[in-house]
């Protein structure tokens, strides 16, 4: 595995960084630690990037309207399935508000059925009613049959009709009523589970749920509290995949390509490396910081804090070989002190290539085997 500088030790004025074998390079040195002997040494070049870590599959739940968060149905670290309900926005009185219309609704069903109190009452009347009208049918009937042999007046034959028409029209009568209410019934109960149905789409529109399976990561509000519109309420993402979301320099990304190494540094954990690979190239430049965005994978296992800040190298040539010295022999001006003979050293011009603050290439105006000095 490459060995990695701490990201103090990148050169964050230069774009271009060193990965180098410093063990080789200090092997090369005399044991005084005050000459080093050039030598062509091994070493990876990377440029530098900065940027923030996610999970791989990151989403961010947010209500569509300012509205109150009534319940957090989970807490930061629960593992979710994609469908469960998260977040209950909204108020108690709109909890309220549906347990009083699945009230309303539960009775106006009861008033409906055919055995309810309210059609009881009215077929009661009905039956009566029909055999009140069957008796004064009969007793017309009568009356007509004495007519004929005169037992009777016509006046009280026309009576006993009249008595009859008035008791079928009581009977019909009562009919109707009974068609006209079971109807109004059975449209309040209509209205009142269309009312119910409404109150429950309106707060099904207020629970949010999760759109993928993950683990929540964060929550950013206490129940109780206002969301406003399209704000961050919770992350949830997958739990054990990460990527990078990293900013590159418009001067290095015609260096960046697609399966590139990237050696990375989090604060949560100092001092420790990982790896990653570069997966996407966002062509567009950022006009803002003048910077591209370049997205990579995670290869290290770990359990990793998103949105952590991370420093990082995404390495552009790996195993290049070059004349390296230790940036310290470097003299101002590009210039190193050159053992001519035992006792003599002379100052000369040399060319530089890529450093950091360990090393430095040498392009020109050195070769293997020469013997430089330190400066006293």
């Amino acid at each position: 595995m490459l060995k990695y500088n701490i990201y103090k030790a990148m050169n964050r004025i230069k774009d271009v960084i060193v990965i180098a074998c410093f063990a080789c390079l200090a092997a090369s040195c005399s044991n005084t630690g005050e000459t080093c002997t050039v030598a062509e040494q091994t070493f990876n070049e990377a440029v530098y990037a900065s940027g923030e870590l996610f999970p791989e599959t990151c989403h961010i739940l947010k209500s569509g309207v300012p509205d109150r968060i009534l319940k957090l149905a989970v807490k930061e670290g629960d593992n979710v399935r994609q469908g469960d309900v998260l977040v209950v926005l909204g108020t108690p009185a709109d909890s309220g508000q549906i347990a009083l219309l699945e009230s309303l609704a539960a009775i106006a069903k009861s008033n409906a059925r055919e055995n309810s109190a309210t059609l009881s009452e009215i077929r009661q009347k009905i039956a009566l009613a029909q055999q009140q009208y069957e008796h004064d049918e009969r007793n017309a009937g009568r009356y007509r049959e004495l007519l004929n042999i005169q037992a009777v007046s016509r006046k009280e034959t026309e009576q006993s009709v009249m008595i009859a028409e008035k008791s079928r029209a009581g009977y019909n009568g009562l009919q109707q009523q009974y068609i006209a209410q079971k109807s109004r019934l059975a449209n309040q109960l209509l209205e009142a589970e269309n009312r119910l149905a409404e109150a429950r789409r309106s707060q099904q529109a207020k629970e949010l749920t999760s759109p993928v399976s993950g683990r929540i990561y964060s929550i950013n509000f206490k129940e109780g509290e206002l969301a406003a519109s399209n704000e961050a309420i919770l992350m949830i993402g997958s739990p054990d995949r990460y990527r990078l979301e990293l900013s590159v320099d418009e001067r290095d990304i015609n260096k960046i390509g697609l399966g590139q190494k990237v050696f990375f540094e989090t604060d949560a954990f100092a001092g420790r490396q990982f790896e990653a690979v570069v997966v996407k190239i966002n062509p567009v430049l950022q006009k803002e910081t003048r910077n591209f965005n370049v997205e990579a994978t995670v290869e290290s296992n770990g359990i990793f804090y998103p949105q952590s800040s991370v420093e990082a190298g995404i390495v552009i040539r790996e195993r290049a070989k070059a004349l390296m010295i230790p940036s310290d022999y470097l003299l101002q001006g590009d210039s190193v002190l050159l053992q001519s003979s035992i006792k003599e050293a002379r100052k000369i011009k040399v060319t530089t290539g890529i450093r950091n603050d360990n090393c430095v290439e040498i392009i020109n105006g050195l070769k293997t085997g020469d013997i430089i000095l330190k400066k006293q």
